[in-house]
């Protein structure tokens, strides 16, 4: 039996988020066309790319998916450092981008801070590096993620993750890595649950998941992927009488480890999967752990993810966001 750690057995888990993002913008001049901060006019043979130094995130992002054509104009949603220099710096200059995404990588580092009931306040330090693999106008855009975060909780996350494009979108590679220390309540084992009686574990996690996916055709690709998950020095943390310490122990055990091949089918129509503006991305992966790939029992899950995007209205720069995310164990 798989511990209630690491897979909910026999449960579906479906998270719906619906979030509608406003940004502001401004409008640019048509191409070919650049205003500076004198106010002079010039002609320019093409276009080019002006930045407010401190816009450190959208410089990250992909500039031509971040640019949204409204009218005879172009419209770049601003992210926050620039609404709060466009407070205090009224002088700014006008920001056009060209219709074709370079190579440049782009680098961004953004420090934060948050709440969950999971977690309590936690800190966190994110570092994002973004770039294109060629300048087609379809080419999607590769990112490498990772990020540092402590809890109140005495909670470490340490992830790292990779969505990277080869030419003309014909291969992905993704790869999520990630060590967690991660102490949390649990309220029973499998079915055997109390939401009334909770107990304070603490573990260690490494994961290793890699795939290879082929485009099959526009938007869609199959592919394989291996999934590895160690949980490790699992202890209660909670004085408990000694009769129910000995039961948890004896259920959850130490470490339990899961291995094994995954096989994914997935469609993404999004050009920049960091911002999106528009677009689908629904992704199947069914995962088997084996004994044979030394898991401590065998079993299989499906993952169905899903996110769409909208205009909205659909001549702004507004986004209405939709996730759906449902995982099935299907035996095990």
């Amino acid at each position: 039996m798989v511990i209630s750690l690491f897979y909910p057995i026999k449960r579906i888990f479906v998270l719906l988020t619906v979030s509608l993002f406003l940004f502001k913008s401004t409008t640019a001049q048509s191409p070919g066309i650049v205003e500076n901060n004198s106010g002079s006019i010039k002609d320019t043979s093409e276009v080019k790319k002006i930045v407010n130094v401190d816009s450190v995130r959208q410089h990250a992002l992909s500039k031509y998916d971040s640019a949204v054509e409204v009218g005879s104009g172009i419209q770049r949603q601003k992210d926050m450092g620039e609404w709060i220099h466009s407070v205090f710096n009224k002088k700014k200059d006008t920001v056009i981008y060209s219709e074709k995404p370079d190579t440049d990588m782009h680098f961004s580092v953004l420090p934060g801070a948050g709440y969950t009931l999971q977690t309590g306040f936690a800190v966190v330090l994110g570092i994002n590096l973004s770039y294109c693999n060629d300048t087609a106008r379809n080419i999607k855009v590769s990112r490498m993620t990772t990020s540092f975060t402590y809890t109140q909780y005495n909670q470490t996350i340490l992830p790292f993750q990779a969505d990277i494009w080869t030419k003309g979108n014909r291969w992905n590679h993704i790869t999520d890595l990630r060590y967690m220390n991660y102490p949390s309540p649990i309220y029973g084992l499998g079915g055997k649950t109390d939401p009334n009686i909770g107990y304070t574990i603490n573990f260690s996690q490494i994961r290793i998941h890699q795939s290879v996916l082929k485009s099959v055709s526009k938007n869609l690709y199959v592919g394989l992927g291996y999934f590895y998950d160690h949980f490790y020095n699992i202890k209660v943390v909670d004085s408990l009488a000694h009769r129910v310490e000995q039961r948890i122990a004896r259920e959850l055990g130490t470490t339990e480890t899961a291995s094994g091949i995954a096989f994914r089918a997935m469609y993404d129509s999004r050009l920049n999967q960091i911002n999106p503006l528009e677009g689908l991305y629904s992704s199947v992966t069914y995962r088997t752990s084996e004994k044979a790939l030394g898991s401590d029992n065998n079993w299989q899950s499906i993952q169905i993810d899903t996110r769409a995007f909208f205009k909205f209205p659909s001549n702004s720069g507004n986004v209405l966001a939709f996730w759906m995310f449902d995982w099935l164990t299907t035996h095990g």
